[in-house]
């Protein structure tokens, strides 16, 4: 999962205006802008390109042709996870990325096991395992689990209530992602909460 200036120059910015967008509340600028990223890079072949590309377009529910459409890249993504050699800073948001796409396709055992092996990476991010914690919340639901859902959410909750610094870019250090990565995790945070029934402030 080494990046590439195909990942790091073509994807990358493009993380950053998904989340934008529905954080503004343009769900239907956010629909146009996915169909269109998956038109203009659905053949990406880079690892860290593919794992982007999963993100951007699956921060809302997805119909059956978009998820066909991510699930060549997806394979590739379980594939080089299979591999040890794979794993590094990176591999926890390539699990991170097919948890995203084991929620949005109904498999709920399969999002868990995922968002547990994103949480399990040896190099932690936090932004990344806010994410992790609010899909997982999300699968424990819908599986019934309604306890372990509730903690799962509250421990995203808590993370994205820690304090941010200065740095506009990596609002909690670099080593806990980009700002637009704490923004997805957000975006998640309240699609849990919504998905459980919880309030606002009941959440925090």
């Amino acid at each position: 999962l080494a990046p590439s200036r195909e990942a790091e120059n073509g994807l990358l910015p493009l993380l950053s205006i998904a989340p934008t967008l529905l954080e503004a509340g343009n769900s239907s600028d956010y629909e146009r802008f996915r169909s269109d990223v998956i038109a203009r890079h659905g053949m990406v072949t880079d690892p860290l390109a593919r794992l982007n590309l999963v993100q951007v377009c699956l921060l809302l529910t997805a119909d059956k042709d978009l998820l066909a459409s991510l699930q060549p890249h997806a394979d590739v993504l379980k594939t080089l996870l299979a591999n040890k050699a794979n794993s590094n800073y990176q591999s926890g948001f390539a699990a991170m990325s097919l948890a995203m796409m084991s929620w949005r396709s109904g498999d709920f055992a399969g999002a868990l096991e995922w968002s547990s092996r994103c949480r399990a990476c040896p190099t932690r991010n936090l932004s990344r395992d806010a994410t992790a914690h609010a899909l997982a919340a999300m699968a424990e639901q819908r599986l019934g689990h309604s306890d372990q859902a509730r903690a799962d959410l509250e421990k995203a909750r808590a993370i994205l209530a820690g304090p941010y610094d200065s740095d506009a870019y990596y609002p909690r250090g670099k080593e806990n992602g980009h700002w637009f990565n704490w923004s997805i995790a957000r975006l998640l945070d309240r699609e849990a909460t919504a998905l459980m029934g919880i309030n606002d402030r009941e959440a925090r």
